[in-house]
């Protein structure tokens, strides 16, 4: 297809019709922007899943930290669950 010229030589009238028809190229361009999106989102979702996974690590390691003080020292931050602050990935993705 990139490579063509446009004149076939069983039909040298007739080009293809994506180099005439402004149907079949807005097609191709919607098609090409579609697959573009789809694959954006993909990538921003395994990022976010990433980003989830590092924080709830995070916490953990604070929780475990603040687990292990002593003095009765409670950090005016930690005042909720971890659960409320995290949603999970079937609160997130429908």
């Amino acid at each position: 297809m990139w490579l063509e010229t446009g004149l076939d030589e069983d039909d040298p009238i007739q080009p293809p019709q994506y180099l005439y028809d402004e149907g079949v190229k807005s097609g191709i361009s919607a098609m090409l922007m579609k697959d573009q999106e789809e694959e954006e989102q993909y990538r921003l979702e395994s990022k976010l899943k990433i980003m989830i996974s590092w924080i709830n690590y995070s916490l953990q390691a604070v929780e475990a930290a603040i687990a292990q003080c002593t003095g009765g020292f409670a950090p005016f931050f930690i005042i909720i669950q971890p659960q409320q602050l995290i949603p999970s990935d079937q609160q997130m993705f429908h």
